[in-house]
């Protein structure tokens, strides 16, 4: 396996953003061209989805302690209101499109 390069690394610190599709399509585009080019980071994105794929599972009834949700609305809610919507992940599948 080679070692990372600036690429890679570039690739790496959006990876969260990528998976949970918050890049512009530019940018998902640019990383999926690399993924498809180097095994080394789809390792790494198999890894990271795997991995969320166990906290959905294992979290899915679990709930946010009352002082996080009021942190949370207090610090957002002043700026701007946000909204997030939950899918259930029901299998792992690489690169998302």
């Amino acid at each position: 396996m080679s070692e990372p390069n600036a690429d890679c690394e570039a690739v790496l610190a959006r990876l969260a953003q990528f998976l949970d599709g918050e890049c512009v399509e530019a940018e998902a585009d640019e990383i999926r061209s690399h993924l498809d080019a180097c095994d080394r980071c789809v390792e790494d994105a198999d890894v990271a989805l795997a991995l969320k794929a166990l906290v959905q599972r294992c979290c899915r009834a679990a709930a946010a302690p009352q002082t996080l949700r009021t942190a949370i609305w207090t610090t957002y809610s002043r700026d701007q209101r946000i909204s997030v919507e939950y899918t259930e992940i029901t299998s792992v599948r690489f690169p998302p499109q």
